[in-house]
């Protein structure tokens, strides 16, 4: 018969390995034997975490502490489990606790910060990542500290400052794929880099991380009968409240399951009501996001996957490391991320003609691009959201521009450009909306690049997070114009606007990333509010501003033109898909 020790250490193994249940099953048998065992019930803790099941988590955690109650490590576990479930107070507490027990203790410094983080409250993040660096652990640690300062900063509107926290966390790990890629993701909103520029640095992530490659670079394919169901799997950390979900969601209603077997691969840190609705839209789920890159290869293989999606690229919790060592015959990234991937392993990236023109984006991709007709996404909106009967301008007497992007998207340059046309608008107003507005210093520095190019303070109204997503639509009322961000064009808050009536003026650029809204407004046949240059862009929006017919117009036929064109068509969408993933299979079978 096992001891207690032997049954906890055979059940640490298994966690480490992304085998929860079974690991639950052996510390339940160790503290069984011993119910007094404090590392048990501490170890316990996490693997309940790490399943979602943050009640007896936080049972655990709380009986570790009272058995070892001196132990600060303990109280910052818990803590975490605590911010995880969305209990920030709690988890704020027991980190005060940590760090009273032990000041040194860089785990409970390293949860304040993301706690923060989750609280909106970036300044006092940052001063926790930087207490991380100076209390100095491993180059894992500082790097992981730097990339989170980074990614606090561009919410606070410091793009430049942010690029250079990424590259510090680089230079300190240059063979962390996660730093990487996280510079890689900022980078995209930098608008002073070349697409050239920025592809030699998406090819760097593989030359530095150097990813375990399988010995199979080719699988023998057993089932070459082209009228079996093809075994697509996707890859994702976004299928929760996330625009991903949101995106993906009528692709996986409409899929055909009679040619497709759909799988699932969900990577989320965290579960809600859409994960659990993700869950039914799929043949096979898998949760993979505590599973090791090798437990997760293993795994796609086993479920013998024939083309292998990537839904993330080099947005947070990618598991771009697995595609690298390419488990499947046929890999493809679409949707979560605007730019190539830089990876030899991954053979296709879903696009389209406008939003990738021909010609031009081929020598900026190491994938080969599948160009779709009349564009790679597809929105539904919610018609439970009345739209307002009139543009608010003609009750308030003063044009309301807006955006409604992340403060990401921010910087001096697109800021500058909207300023021209609050100076050419006379009484204008703009409306941000953005959480960072709620941290002092991202507020400061947000309205002082307004004020830089001459727009006070008094001419800028902000709204924060709201409650629901119906407050937030609803708060289209209050605008007449929405002007698109610049590198980085809006998405979601693109389709949005023009749901609820809202025209939208996007600046036309030289890549993916700049060229979405482009690609969004000549769908629905709005090619007049597509500009290509900066005195373009000002001119159309003024012009825009003083005509109040066609702001009537916009508000009354929008929603009804966005639901009549192929953005809105999620069964055609679903074809264009499906015929897609058709032919690369096909051509991979012809091929081998």
């Amino acid at each position: 018969m096992k001891s207690a020790q032997e049954y906890k250490e055979f059940a640490d193994s298994q966690r480490r390995n992304g085998e929860l249940g079974p690991a639950i099953e052996n510390y339940l048998k160790a503290l069984d034997l011993d119910p007094s065992y404090f590392n048990a019930h501490a170890n316990l803790s996490l693997a309940y975490a790490d399943a979602g099941n943050h009640e007896l988590a936080i049972q655990h955690g709380h009986e570790a502490i009272r058995l070892k109650p001196e132990m600060a490590e303990l109280y910052s576990n818990l803590g975490d489990i605590y911010r995880l479930s969305g209990d920030l107070d709690n988890a704020q507490k027991l980190f005060g606790q940590a760090v009273t027990i032990k000041p040194e203790l860089v785990p409970a410094h390293f949860n304040l910060g993301l706690l923060y983080a989750m609280k909106d409250e970036p300044s006092k993040g940052i001063e926790a990542f930087e207490r991380v660096i100076a209390l100095g652990p491993d180059d894992a640690m500082i790097a992981k500290a730097y990339i989170y300062i980074g990614s606090l900063l561009s919410q606070q509107g410091y793009l430049q400052e942010s690029i250079s926290a990424h590259r510090k966390a680089v230079s300190v790990s240059p063979n962390d794929p996660e730093a990487r890629s996280t510079l890689l993701f900022t980078l995209n909103s930098d608008p002073y880099i070349t697409p050239e520029e920025i592809y030699r640095e998406h090819l760097d992530w593989e030359k530095y991380v150097d990813p375990i490659r399988s010995v199979e670079q080719h699988i023998v394919v057993g089932d070459i009968d082209t009228n079996r169901r093809i075994r697509i799997g996707y890859v994702s950390a976004d299928l929760k409240n996330h625009a991903v979900a949101y995106f993906l969601e009528p692709l996986l209603r409409n899929h055909d399951k009679t040619r497709f077997d759909v799988f699932l691969y969900c990577n989320n840190d965290t579960f809600d009501g859409t994960t659990d609705y993700m869950k039914t839209l799929s043949d096979h789920w898998r949760v993979i996001s505590k599973k090791s890159d090798d437990v997760v290869f293993k795994l796609i293989r086993e479920d013998a996957i024939d083309i292998l999606v990537d839904l993330s690229g080099h947005t947070s919790g990618n598991r771009l490391s697995v595609f690298a060592r390419k488990p499947v015959p046929v890999q493809v990234t679409w949707l979560g991320y605007p730019c190539t991937t830089g990876i030899r392993a991954i053979d296709y990236r879903i696009t389209d003609g406008v939003a990738d023109p021909e010609g031009v984006a081929d020598n900026t991709n190491s994938e080969k691009l599948i160009r779709l007709q009349n564009g790679f996404l597809c929105y539904r909106g919610d018609e439970h959201i009345a739209i307002s009967e009139q543009p608010p301008s003609l009750e308030k007497g003063f044009v309301t521009f807006a955006s409604f992007n992340n403060i990401t998207k921010l910087n001096p340059a697109i800021i500058e450009i909207w300023s021209k046309v609050l100076h050419n608008v006379e009484n204008s107003r703009f409306l941000l909306k953005t959480s960072a507005l709620t941290d002092k210093k991202g507020k400061v520095n947000c309205l002082g690049m307004f004020a830089d190019n001459g727009i006070p303070e008094d001419r800028i109204d902000w709204h924060f997070r709201l409650p629901s997503k119906a407050d937030h639509l609803n708060l289209y009322s209050e605008i007449d114009i929405s002007l698109d961000t610049y590198p980085y064009n809006g998405t979601t808050t693109t389709f949005e606007s023009l749901w609820m009536g809202v025209p939208v003026i996007t600046l036309c650029g030289d890549r993916h990333v700049s060229r979405v809204g482009a690609r969004i407004l000549k769908a629905v046949s709005l090619d007049r509010l597509v500009t290509q240059n900066i005195d373009q862009f000002v001119n159309v929006a003024s012009n825009l501003a003083s005509d109040k017919a066609a702001l009537s117009t916009y508000r009354n036929n929008l929603r009804s033109n966005l639901q009549q064109s192929p953005l809105c068509d999620a069964k055609g969408f679903a074809a264009k898909m499906e015929n897609a993933y058709e032919k690369i299979w096909h051509d991979y079978l012809k091929s081998n």
